[in-house]
């Protein structure tokens, strides 16, 4: 399990893989690189950024890289950074 970390930013809206790869890029995360995201980039809309109408502040304020195992430090390092 990982520890928690209040990012002070609540999501929502109608594309589940918006706010899926939306919440990736803040936490610091590449959504390419991660195997559900890329999949689903192929049937859905809502994967690329350019993709997501952000009706609030932009994400990118809230961005903040988390912790995590180190097999998985490669996904990190995403378009917020």
């Amino acid at each position: 399990l990982g520890s928690p970390k209040n990012v002070g930013v609540v999501m929502f809206g109608r594309d589940p893989l918006a706010i899926d790869t939306t919440a990736a890029r803040i936490m610091g995360f590449e959504p390419y690189n991660i195997p559900y995201f890329n999949a689903a980039s192929w049937s859905f809309p809502g994967f690329t950024e350019s993709s997501i109408v952000y009706k609030g502040e932009h994400p990118k304020r809230y961005a903040t890289k988390f912790s995590c195992l180190p097999a998985l430090a490669n996904l990190q390092g995403g378009p917020f950074w």
